[in-house]
């Protein structure tokens, strides 16, 4: 995985760091979810799970996910969390692999890594004992184009 980063300035150079990591689909990532942390979902992943499933965005909101109030001056679309089922994401199989995986979010498709990453490696997840980020590495720039291009875009 290549990630790209950021000079002391909190811009973006050209030059990616290496980093060593290797998803071993154990599916940990998708569990201990709580009502207050989970999988959130911009309004595009409601769409585009919704059409996967063969559901409205209606039917899916109503039996897949918890809003979540956001609180901010201006008036943005209200995101949604994924349910869980005893801190599983819903879409978890027995197996330990994504029934969605196709559709996920864009947290998923994002993770780890590039997801509201802070340079913390706070997990007991096997794949992570071998994990090499940069300590200083943050996606901060990353989060804020996305959350910008989806609120615009929305």
């Amino acid at each position: 995985m290549i990630l790209p980063m950021a000079n002391s300035n909190g811009n973006q150079e050209d030059s990616r760091a290496e980093i060593n990591y290797h998803c071993t689909k154990c599916g940990e990532c998708c569990k201990s979810f709580s009502d207050e942390k989970g999988v959130i979902l911009f309004p595009v992943d409601v769409i585009e799970i919704s059409r996967h499933l063969k559901l409205t965005t209606g039917q899916f909101k109503s039996s897949f996910c918890n809003p979540r109030p956001v609180t901010m001056e201006t008036s943005l679309p209200t995101l949604y969390v994924l349910k869980h089922i005893n801190g599983d994401c819903i879409f978890l199989s027995n197996s330990g692999l994504c029934t969605i995986y196709s559709s996920r979010p864009i947290q998923c498709q994002r993770g780890p890594f590039n997801f509201f990453w802070t340079g913390s490696l706070d997990y007991t997840y096997e794949c992570w004992e071998s994990a090499d980020v940069p300590s200083d590495w943050s996606s901060h720039d990353l989060d804020q184009s996305l959350i910008n291009e989806f609120y615009t875009n929305s």
